[in-house]
């Protein structure tokens, strides 16, 4: 009776150590993080590549739809996929302003001029465009650049848009995507980037979703495992004293 009151005592200590054990490499493995924390100046390398990543991840599926830089070999390409996207999503009309000037060797033409307008304008260019025309709340407008120069600023307009949106959501309010037709791959490659760099600065950097931009402080939140035979009373692993 008593060698099975001791295999029992003996196992009971076996199975605390073993519990106390893994907790102890638990707390060292924070302890040891919150150590290289502060060592490297509240910098955890680990929480900025998460938060980096997770913003990357967001802007890509929100750029997917509302900011499209597309390949094209010529103008009836790009004119096609226009019409193609009408079909698909039930579009029934449009509205075109021409802003190029077709004959190259005819002197600038004051809608030529446009092409330098700078984004503000591109916008007010918008805003107009939208004017005398019935727009259903909660609709969505399309522009397709099919001649964009080297800035994009109809993509950049587009994008001032988008931003108030994402910053003061409203579902009465008009959204507005961007597509654009590049005849040169690389100028699409570009822009995507650029892109995809404005709306990680502008948005993702400072919005909600992207969590403090510094790893917040925090505690071990594990307690101590609950002990059978054993006691970590005064600091130190002792048989627990039985009345």
């Amino acid at each position: 009776m008593a060698a099975l009151k001791f295999e029992e005592a003996q196992l009971n200590v076996t199975k605390d150590i073993d519990l106390i054990t893994k907790w102890s490499e638990k707390f060292d493995s924070f302890a040891s993080r919150q150590a290289q924390f502060q060592l490297t100046g509240n910098l955890d390398v680990k929480y900025l590549s998460d938060r980096y990543q997770k913003g990357l991840d967001a802007v890509d599926a929100m750029l997917h739809e509302s900011q499209r830089f597309i390949h094209v070999d010529d103008l009836t390409e790009a004119a096609n996929d226009v019409v193609s996207h009408m079909a698909k999503t039930g579009h029934q009309s449009a509205k075109v302003n021409e802003l190029v000037q077709v004959d190259p060797d005819a002197p600038m033409a004051p809608n030529h001029r446009v092409q330098q307008r700078g984004v503000q304008a591109a916008v007010a260019m918008l805003q107009q465009t939208l004017q005398g025309i019935t727009v259903p709340t909660g609709a969505k407008v399309n522009v397709f650049d099919l001649t964009p120069n080297r800035f994009a600023e109809w993509s950049r307009a587009v994008w001032d848009r988008q931003l108030s949106q994402l910053k003061a959501p409203d579902s009465a309010a008009v959204s507005f995507t961007y597509t654009g037709y590049f005849t040169d791959m690389d100028e699409v490659e570009q822009q995507r980037k650029t892109m995809h760099g404005r709306c990680m600065s502008d948005w993702w950097d400072s919005s909600s979703e992207a969590g403090p931009k510094t790893r917040p402080a925090s505690e071990f939140g594990e307690a101590p495992p609950g002990l059978s035979s054993l006691s970590t009373a005064d600091g130190c692993l002792q048989p627990r004293v039985v009345d």
